[in-house]
């Protein structure tokens, strides 16, 4: 789950957040076929954690 938000203090300055991965979930990757054991089923897994980001931003 990704959530990204922006508050604009005054015209030209906002602060803003940005979490990717908010809840730490692994990504696996499957390739089979109709017969397939369920055992091989599984590719590859990936774990990337999270990323959170937060900032102001100007613009001039």
């Amino acid at each position: 789950m990704d959530v990204s938000a922006e508050f604009r203090l005054r015209k030209n300055v906002s602060i803003y957040a940005s979490l990717r991965n908010l809840k730490d979930v692994t990504d696996d990757t499957e390739t089979y076929g109709p017969l397939t054991p369920a055992m091989n089923k599984l590719r590859t897994r990936a774990d990337y954690g999270a990323l959170w980001q937060f900032g102001i931003r100007n613009s001039f």
